[in-house]
């Protein structure tokens, strides 16, 4: 951390957010590191249950610590809209929804348009697409009733419709882009090879 508190003031816009280099150079190697060798495990072995097994526990950290961490610089960057990075650093803006998040399950941009734009608008109330104001946490079935709920919010698909319906077409338009990179990455490695794409991607 002190070196990442030494180097911030010359490649971050606000040296406040140093504690955050180090998880961001981190996952953003971590996630390439494991996936290519998952790569290279495929292709001379076939799918193995064990390392797919320890993929996810090596991805997801202990106690899911670098999932969080990711959702975090997910959800800071998603409002930094000037991005982390200072010029000539600035080529590294948005390295978080742009690259991380392929390896955590984050449709590009949802956080700076459909989190922003619509979850802070609504505060979860009744045009929140992934609102739970209605549900009784304490009940079972009200988790059944939020998974699809949030699942189309997740995938992209509800904050689509919501933007159009609205007639706010450049925010549908971002949203939209972000999902039609994902899945063009997700439908290419499911085409080379299924399982692959099912087990390590989806």
């Amino acid at each position: 951390r002190g070196i990442a508190e030494a180097v911030a003031p010359y490649v971050l816009r606000d040296k406040r957010d140093a504690s955050y280099l180090p998880w961001v150079f981190f996952l953003a190697t971590w996630g390439p590191f494991l996936m290519a060798i998952s790569i290279y495990r495929t292709i001379n072995y076939g799918f193995e249950v064990w390392w797919f097994l320890l993929y996810h526990f090596l991805r997801i950290g202990p106690r899911f610590r670098f999932f969080a961490h990711a959702h975090v610089l997910f959800h800071k960057e998603g409002h930094d809209h000037r991005g982390f990075f200072r010029p000539p650093f600035n080529v590294f803006n948005r390295v978080c929804e742009w690259w991380i998040a392929f390896f955590y399950g984050l449709v590009p941009n949802s956080y700076n348009t459909a989190h922003n734009k619509i979850h802070h608008k609504f505060d979860n109330g009744p045009a929140d697409v992934h609102t739970n104001i209605d549900l009784d946490r304490s009940k079972t079935w009200s988790f059944f009733v939020y998974m699809p709920r949030f699942f189309a919010y997740w995938t992209g698909i509800s904050p689509v419709i919501h933007f159009l319906s609205r007639g706010e077409y450049r925010f549908a338009r971002r949203v939209a882009e972000g999902m039609l990179v994902y899945y063009a990455v997700l439908g290419a490695a499911c085409y080379w090879d299924f399982l692959f794409g099912f087990a390590y991607l989806i």
